[in-house]
This record gives structure tokens, C-alpha cells and sequence, in this order.
């Protein structure tokens, strides 16, 4: 098997998560656009339908099409068979929300149950075309095409996001936001069949195929497993407090989610189509791990932590006052994603090279404590509920940088080292935009923010020319390959 370029693995990289940031600029024009016009209700309203859509999808477009992309040699027919598999499961996961939905209602008894019950039946109509447009995207990430997963994203989320504004401010409240969600998946569908120029249609199943289904149920085991624990809080959530509470707490969620789960998300469907190709050497899938860490760490850490120093600001400007009280919430989501991209590096190392029931087992195992976690903690209050999270996190952590030793030979201090110098300069770079931030509090909150975000810029900046040089230098030299090669994916 032909190996794998380093070019070609960090130019999908860079255009995965330029596609990712250009998705989630547009996408967050839009949500504060849309936060200003709806209510704080609306959204805990689609908070609590979101949890039950969120895990239907993972069963439908998840596990199973990575098995497309792990796969050396694949047929269509077996392409086919998988497709044939997620839309059957689609269709029973709908069949079963339809009747589900007054019993889900009545479970919430503080909501309104009969808009309840209206939008979990359209909002879950998604899931069918979830299960064709996973196949497509497994066919288009496995031959590394994420230039055009770009343009089909960023179209998307335009058309999807005008819908959302239209309705919104013809008063459609929590509908406005579904047909949103709807609209994506719609143009998704329609973009991917316009360039893949082909449909799955159902096909047979082979012996290979049935390996397959062994291999992503291990990988779709572990993603369920990680959504409904994501989504546990927001269960607890929202069945102990009142709509508004879990409005802000999932709001509070959105913009450290913005930075890390999109992070996440290059990585995820970059990294393990790169581990997947190279399975066979491990020295090489330890590179690449290094390599990954060190920009990922440089990237996120700043992003995160100037986060968390200018929380109450960016709420204050972006959302308005009406969103203040999940300020603090905000400040601790920004804690709990800042290790999830370094954890998601090893998993998905892991799961290139065939062990996705260690994977399996190593998620379940940190959840049910995360799980364990929130049910004692959740009845004191939400700030004691994510600062149980947090301590799950940095568990879940220990033993990935644990498994990254013992299979691929990358110890603890070396995974230390590659992120320590982005953390160093973070946390100094945090308390001067928090102490800059105090200086200046009489100012206007808009002025406070600019301020903090140059000041925040100019201090990373001038720390890592001092004690991260190696990593500017190592993006510098990136760029200037990016700029000279012509077309790489």
C-alpha cells in the first residue's frame, strides 16, 4: 500500500478545519442573529428535542461508515450493504420517536407537551436522509476529498441559516430553529448527490461485509455510548430545572463547543482516514500523533482559555444581557473541552489500527464514572455538575495518555512536552486578559472586549516566539508548502 504524504495529511487537515471554521463563522453570525430574536424558552425547548435526535443520528451515521473509510480495498456492493443497513435503522429509529413522543412529552411534564410531541416527529424526519448522506461522506473522507467537503458545508449552512432568520423573525419561535437543522440535512442530501453523482441503493452482503458490521458496531458502540452521556446532563437538565435553566446551560455550551468540537471534528474525519492508511507502522502513526497534538494544543489552548477571561464581555456584546446568567457556565465549558481534541488524537489512533473495542471499553468505562459523577452532583447545583465533568475529563485523559504508551510507544512525558509550552502561554496570557480586563471595567463592555482580544493576541503571541518557537516555525514552514503545491487533495 502506497503511504500516505505528509502533505496530503495536513492539507486535509488545514482544509477540514478551514471548512469547519468558515461553517461555524457563518453558523455563529447566525445563532446570535437568532438569539436576539428568540427567547431563551425556545432554545431549551430545542435543547431537550436535540438530545433524542442527537442519538438516533449517531446509531444512523455513525460506527458502521467508518468501517467504509478503515476498510483497504472496498466494493460499491459492500458500500451499498452499509447503506442498506443505516437507512433500515433510520427508519425504525423514526417509527419509534413518532410513538414515543407523547410518553417523552409527558416525561417533561414543565413543557409544552403538545408542541413537545409536533416538533420530535418533523425534527426526526432527518434521520433518513442522515442515513444516505453518512455513506456519501464516508466515500468523499476516505479518498481524502475534504476541499470539496468545504463548499458543500459552507452552501449549506448559508441556505439553512436565511431559513432559520426568515422564520425566526416571522415569529415560527422554536420552529424556526428545526427547519434550520431540517434545511442543512436537505441541502447536504443535495449537494453530495449533485457531486458524488451517485446514490447508495441497497446491495447484498458478502463475508467482508459482516467484518465491517464488526468493526463500526465497536466504533458506533462508543460514539452512542459518548451521546448519550453528552447528552445525560442535558437530561438531568432538564427534567430537574425549568426551561430556561437549560437554555443557559446549553447556550453556555455553544461557543467553547464551537472551537473544540470542530477541532474534534477535523481531526476525527482527517486523522483516521491518515491512521487507517498508515495501520501498519506504528512509528509513523506516533509522527503524525506528535505532530497533531503540538498544533492542535498551540490552536485550542489560547482560543479556550481567552475564552474563559473575556466570558462576560462576549456574552454581554454577542448574546445581550438577557443571556448573562450562564456567564459561568460558559467559563467552566471552557475547562471541560480543553483536553477533548488531545483525547480524540488517541482514539482515533487507536481505532486506525483495528482496536476499536479498546476504545470501546475505555469510553464506556470513563462515562459511567461521568455518568456517576452527574447524578451526584446535579442536585447542587449546575456549577458543581460541570466541575464533576471536568475531573471526569482529565481522567478519561490519564488513561488514553496512558494506552498511547504502552501501543504505540509515545510515553506520558512526550505528550506532556508536545502540549506544555501552548498550556504555559495560554494560563499567562489568560490572567493578563483577566487582569486587563479589571484595569478597564469602567469602559464600555464592547471596548473592554477589543481591548482584551488584542492584549490577549499580542501577549500568546510574544510568549511563544519566546518559549514555543519550534511551533511557530514548524506552522511557518506548513504555509509556505500550503502556498507552492497545487492541488494535493
Amino acid at each position: 500500500m502506497a503511504k500516505i504524504q505528509n502533505k496530503t495529511v495536513y492539507s486535509s487537515l488545514a482544509w477540514n478545519f478551514f471548512e469547519r471554521i468558515c461553517v461555524e463563522c457563518v453558523q455563529l453570525i447566525i445563532s446570535i442573529v437568532l438569539a436576539r430574536i428568540l427567547l431563551p424558552e425556545d432554545y431549551g425547548i430545542l435543547a431537550l428535542i436535540t438530545i433524542f435526535i442527537s442519538i438516533s443520528t449517531v446509531i444512523v451515521e455513525t460506527g458502521l461508515c467508518s468501517s467504509i473509510i478503515n476498510k483497504k480495498d472496498i466494493t460499491k456492493a459492500q458500500i451499498n450493504f452499509i447503506f442498506l443497513i443505516n437507512f433500515t435503522s433510520s427508519f425504525v429509529l423514526y417509527v419509534i420517536i413518532f410513538f414515543c413522543a407523547p410518553l417523552i412529552a409527558k416525561f417533561y411534564s414543565a413543557y409544552d407537551s403538545t408542541l413537545l410531541i409536533k416538533l420530535l416527529r418533523v425534527y426526526s424526519l432527518v434521520l433518513p436522509l442522515g442515513a444516505i448522506t453518512s455513506v456519501q461522506t464516508a466515500v468523499i473522507h476516505k479518498n481524502m476529498q475534504f476541499k470539496k467537503m468545504f463548499f458543500i458545508n459552507f452552501i449549506s449552512v448559508i441556505i439553512s441559516g436565511g431559513v432559520g432568520v426568515f422564520l425566526a423573525v416571522n415569529g415560527c419561535g422554536t420552529w424556526a430553529l428545526v427547519a434550520q437543522q431540517m434545511m442543512a440535512k436537505v441541502m447536504l442530501f443535495i449537494s453530495l448527490t449533485i457531486i458524488l453523482k451517485w446514490i447508495p441503493r441497497p446491495g447484498r452482503a458478502d463475508k467482508d461485509s459482516w467484518s465491517m458490521i464488526k468493526y463500526g458496531s465497536n466504533i458506533l458502540g462508543l460514539s452512542l455510548f459518548n451521546v448519550v452521556y453528552n447528552q445525560f446532563s442535558s437530561i438531568t437538565v432538564g427534567k430537574i430545572y425549568n426551561p430556561n435553566s437549560l437554555a443557559f446551560y446549553n447556550k453556555a455550551q455553544t461557543f467553547p463547543a464551537m472551537i473544540a468540537t470542530n477541532t474534534d471534528y477535523s481531526m476525527q474525519k482527517v486523522m483516521f482516514s491518515a491512521y487507517s492508511k498508515e495501520k501498519e507502522d506504528i512509528t509513523r502513526i506516533k509522527e503524525m500523533m506528535k505532530n497533531t497534538i503540538s498544533i492542535i494544543s498551540f490552536i485550542l489552548f489560547p482560543l479556550l482559555l481567552g475564552m474563559l477571561a473575556a466570558t462576560e464581555n462576549i456574552v454581554y456584546c454577542v448574546l445581550s444581557e438577557k443571556w448573562m446568567p450562564c456567564v459561568p457556565y460558559m467559563q467552566l465549558f471552557c475547562l471541560f473541552y480543553l483536553l477533548q481534541p488531545l483525547k480524540t488524537t488517541s482514539a482515533q489512533a487507536l481505532n486506525g489500527i483495528g482496536k476499536s473495542s479498546l476504545s470501546l471499553r475505555v469510553g464506556i468505562t470513563s462515562k459511567l464514572i461521568g455518568i456517576a459523577i452527574i447524578l451526584s452532583t446535579v442536585w447542587f447545583g449546575l456549577k458543581y455538575l460541570l466541575l464533576g465533568l471536568i475531573f471526569t475529563e482529565i481522567i478519561a485523559s490519564i488513561i488514553y495518555f496512558t494506552l498511547n504508551k504502552k501501543y504505540f510507544n509515545y510515553t506520558i512525558g512526550e505528550q506532556v512536552k508536545d502540549f506544555l509550552a501552548s498550556l504555559i502561554c495560554s494560563l499567562i496570557m489568560c490572567g493578563s486578559v483577566i487582569i486587563i480586563g479589571e484595569l478597564i471595567r469602567n469602559l464600555a463592555p464592547i471596548v473592554i472586549l477589543i481591548t482584551q482580544v488584542i492584549t490577549g493576541v499580542f501577549i500568546y503571541l510574544l510568549l511563544s516566539l519566546i518559549v514555543n518557537k519550534k511551533m511557530l516555525m514548524t506552522l511557518k514552514t506548513f504555509v509556505k508548502k500550503k502556498e507552492k503545491k497545487d492541488g494535493t487533495v
